[in-house]
């Protein structure tokens, strides 16, 4: 494991990949990563589920007795509700996993029973705007609402396939179906305008084109289509079809549309590419004179342009100012994507990975470390600055660092939790598997490891437990919150010695030992936000002996809350602590 350290020179920028071959220190094979609504990572594997919520992984699986006739716990495909469940799809049948009661569903019986007919599902699509679709191998369409998965199942077509579907939601969470045959619009409720389908009983919601498209971008208020022959098509809201849609900058069929960040269309044709307002009225020519197969941003608003040859060019947002990357052959698949600190990086199909500095994005440099064998595709951002994607059914995360740190050394077992300064200006690194506390000073020289006696010896030494967290009080007092130990007090005593006190449920009013953040007040209160006690309080954090106060004397309108997982805490200009659950 490595430590940064901010540098004032500038070298090669480095990414960072952790092999996660155990979950829950279990080897599987993981099938697919999603991030739900509530900012968990999902791992679906031969193994059940697995939930990630940047701390730990912990394993469900649908056992004998649950009331669940789930064929095994090899779950191939898995998809976030819009409700905040997951949908798992094996053998066939898709089961939703309750993230609440963490019980698995199967939605499919009851209408199984009602149809007197079994499904055999092939594909699920789930939509933002709080609608699943489900596609049985014999072409049935069926779809259902999320907030009453089992009670809202009905059928919306038969005889489509299951192959080459395309589901979207709009801004009117209306879902758009595309299918070999037809074209389906759908919101549960609204009146059926479709001649053909309004007397078809129990198709209430649904209107069906006859036109077929085989891509579609919804820009804002706007639907725009695109068919087989390269005819783009947009939805109008008067006529309450797609009609089609040209202009005169535009020559020849479409190969590629694509939709930029601020909601430009793009379209590329053989010969150029159009840049198009979303509602189609105003169209820019740019200086691209090729076809492109993809459009990826950066950080900088640059476009950077995979050509239908395999070639990547990098141009302003206009497309008027374009440079072609010498030596870089992403060939036919290329991912790009500025990490925080302002570097683009490149990874391509062959497993190349190149980077652009910030300064300098026209010549990209191939990326070079002999460590690294792995093929960077389709990943999946976790929100705190990382990603996740697979590899040969591992799941692997990605992060990036800066080209202006240098790496500090700390034990090969360990897993940086907290970093934290105390009033001597030295940094205190815990890490987690190794339970070590490293001390370093401000400039990353190594001045030692920090002993349970508060001694800094020069060897290794185990602190005997894992920081999670800390906090520097006023007074100069050193917090340390550990994932098992409680709560400890480091008091300096010279430049190489704290006087240390430990604060636990068991010698103290402290209500769980596992703490996730430490804060202090203007009112000198100390904040403590921990895993299964919610929300606790030292009234005086100068104090030589702290009074604790808990939601079970002191912190009133607490005690609903008294088992809450409190992950981090704000103390805000007027003291009030907020606290994330």
């Amino acid at each position: 494991m490595l430590l940064l350290a901010v540098m004032g020179m500038t070298a090669q920028p480095h990414y960072k990949i952790i092999d996660y071959e155990k979950l829950n220190n279990q080897v599987t094979t993981v099938n697919r990563i999603v991030r739900d609504v509530h900012g968990m990572m999902w791992f679906s594997s031969d193994d059940g589920l697995y939930r990630y919520d940047g701390y730990d992984f912990v394993n469900f699986k649908s056992r004998s007795g649950d009331g669940v006739n789930m064929p095994s716990n090899r779950i191939s495909n898995m998809y976030a509700s819009s409700e905040g469940g997951i949908w798992c799809l094996l053998s066939g049948r898709p089961f939703l996993f309750d993230t609440r009661t963490c019980r698995y569903m199967d939605v499919l019986s009851d209408f199984e029973r009602q149809q007197n007919r079994t499904y055999h599902i092939r594909k699920m699509r789930v939509l933002s705007c709080g609608t699943t679709w489900l596609f049985d191998e014999d072409g049935t369409i069926l779809v259902l609402e999320d907030v009453r998965p089992s009670k809202s199942i009905h059928q919306i077509a038969a005889g489509e396939g299951p192959d080459n579907v395309t589901v979207v939601c709009d801004s009117l969470e209306r879902s758009w179906v595309l299918t070999p045959k037809h074209t389906y619009l759908y919101k549960e409720g609204e009146k059926v305008r479709s001649e053909k389908v309004r007397s078809e009983k129990g198709r209430r919601g649904l209107t069906r084109f006859d036109q077929t498209f085989r891509r579609i971008i919804v820009s804002g208020t706007h639907v725009w289509l695109m068919n087989d022959n390269g005819q783009i098509a947009k939805y109008d809201e008067r006529q309450q079809r797609p009609v089609a849609w040209h202009h005169e900058a535009l020559q020849g069929a479409v190969v590629s549309m694509s939709m930029l960040r601020d909601g430009t269309i793009a379209l590329s044709t053989d010969a150029q590419l159009l840049l198009s307002s979303p509602d189609g009225k105003r169209v820019r020519q740019t200086s691209v004179t090729w076809p492109v197969q993809k459009i990826m941003e950066d950080g900088k608003d640059r476009l950077w342009l995979l050509a239908k040859d395999g070639s990547l060019s990098v141009a302003d947002s206009d497309c008027r100012q374009i440079s072609r990357m010498e030596g870089v052959r992403p060939g036919d698949k290329c991912d790009v994507m500025s990490d925080l600190h302002g570097t683009v990086w490149i990874f391509t199909g062959s497993g190349d990975t190149y980077y652009a500095l910030a300064d300098n994005p026209a010549h990209p440099v191939r990326y070079t470390d002999d460590d690294m064998h792995v093929n960077i595709t389709n990943t999946i951002a976790d929100g705190q600055g990382g990603y996740w994607f697979i590899h040969h059914n591992h799941a692997y995360r990605l992060t990036f660092e800066s080209p202006h740190y240098r790496h500090l050394p700390l034990h090969e077992q360990g897993q940086v939790r907290c970093v934290v300064g105390d009033a001597e200006g030295r940094l205190l690194v815990g890490s987690r598997y190794d339970e070590t506390v490293t001390l370093f000073t401000a400039n990353g020289e190594r001045l030692g490891w920090l002993g349970r006696d508060g001694h800094i010896r020069q060897t290794w030494t185990p602190f005997g437990a894992a920081v999670y967290c800390g906090h520097l009080a006023s007074d100069g007092t050193l917090w340390l919150g550990t994932k098992k130990d409680g709560l400890l007090r480091l008091r300096p005593l010279g430049s190489s010695t704290y006087e240390i006190s430990q604060y636990s449920k068991e010698n103290s009013d402290l209500t769980d030992n596992e703490i996730y953040d430490i804060e202090e007040d203007a009112k000198h209160r100390l904040w403590i936000a921990t895993h299964m006690g919610g929300l606790c309080c030292i009234t005086d954090s100068r104090a030589a002996l702290p009074q604790f106060a808990t939601p079970d004397n002191q912190l009133t309108g607490w005690k609903s809350d008294r088992n809450t997982s409190m992950r981090a805490l704000l103390v805000t200009k007027v003291s009030h602590p907020l606290g994330v659950a």
